[in-house]
């Protein structure tokens, strides 16, 4: 995003790269590396600094970087690789449950835990509850359980932690911007 005078400007995804913005909202890319490697190679330094949230990185880039991106026959070719993966894993229908409970098609499971070890963009969780929590989010939707992981979303999430100069641990609090999660 970028300030022209009081005016916030956010870059536009080219139609030929839409699937980004599907990816990004999607957890799907967490454990794809394919799909990770496509935000890396948008803008590495960037991906670092928005500490690997596609999110952010597509309302942060810039957009002569986006439109490279659409016109690179090398990069074109690896997103369609990885949109194809995408596209089968969302809309496989050999899945465990499908084939296992045919009878519970169209109902949903609750999943109730204070918080979600997904991923280090999305910090809503400290430990190891949280990645207890994540690991079954990530099995169930492995498994195509329709599932859903009802949790508390707290407006500082978790703290990140740095060593001072004086080697003393210091504890960093971010506010979240719920848009960019």
């Amino acid at each position: 995003m970028r300030l022209l005078g009081r005016v916030s400007v956010f870059p536009v995804v080219p139609p030929r790269l839409q699937g980004l913005r599907e990816l990004a909202r999607n957890l799907w890319w967490v454990w794809n590396p394919e799909a990770q490697d496509l935000f890396i190679r948008l803008d590495e330094g960037l991906w670092r600094q928005v500490y690997q949230n596609p999110e952010r990185l597509l309302l942060e880039i810039d957009q002569k970087r986006l439109n490279a991106a659409a016109e690179d026959p090398a990069f074109q070719a690896a997103y369609d690789e990885a949109m194809e993966k995408y596209s089968a894993y969302r809309n496989s229908q050999k899945t465990w449950f499908k084939n296992t409970y045919p009878q519970y098609a169209g109902k949903t499971i609750a999943y109730f835990s204070a918080e979600f070890g997904l991923h280090e963009s999305l910090p809503i969780y400290s430990g190891g509850l949280g990645i207890l929590s994540g690991d079954h989010c990530k099995s169930s939707s492995n498994l195509d359980i329709p599932f859903v992981a009802v949790g508390l979303l707290y407006n500082q999430g978790y703290f990140r932690q740095q060593l001072r100069a004086d080697g003393m641990q210091e504890a960093l609090y971010d506010k979240l911007n719920f848009s960019e999660l």
